[in-house]
């Protein structure tokens, strides 16, 4: 779903594979849930508008991110990860929460808010390559992470 409200994307992909999570779960009441949107047609520009319009009133989500540029989704998502290897400390969470979000700043407070969240995290491997990645790609132009993101494919 995050894809989907990140606009990466098409919403057929969307509803195919909603169709066959709803298949192999063999739930009636999931596939009740989303049954008006995996029935909606989508092969018209404003089908597919209509049909992403009703996926969201399904997930309670008031629309889709504004944008579908890949930089903003991909650090959201590196964020997100530093976030949860940083879960079931709640210090450790707090201080990365509120500066993390910094990271994509250019300022003196910013560096240094950097350099702190690379200390806290260089005695953990893990935290500190989902933290070096997230850095990385904060520095990236929003090219550089499409291309990035071709040759990972």
């Amino acid at each position: 779903m995050t894809d989907f409200m990140w606009r990466q994307v098409p919403i057929e992909e969307t509803q195919l594979g909603l169709r066959q999570l709803t298949q192999i779960a063999d739930e009636d009441k999931m596939q009740d849930i989303f049954a008006k949107f995996l029935t909606a047609p989508t092969e018209l520009p404003d089908e597919k508008a209509s049909a992403a319009k009703i996926l969201c009133q399904i997930l309670g989500i008031e629309d889709l991110i504004a944008t579908n540029q890949r930089k903003p989704y991909e650090v959201w998502c590196a964020s997100n990860a530093i976030m949860r290897e940083a879960e079931g400390d709640d210090e450790r969470t707090w201080f990365l929460a509120h500066r993390i979000p910094r990271g994509r700043e250019v300022s003196e407070e910013a560096a240094v808010m950097r350099e702190e969240v690379k200390n806290l995290a260089a005695s953990e491997p893990k935290l500190s390559q989902l933290v070096s990645n997230y850095y990385k790609l904060c520095d990236m132009s929003e090219e550089a992470v499409g291309a990035n993101q071709c040759e990972r494919k």
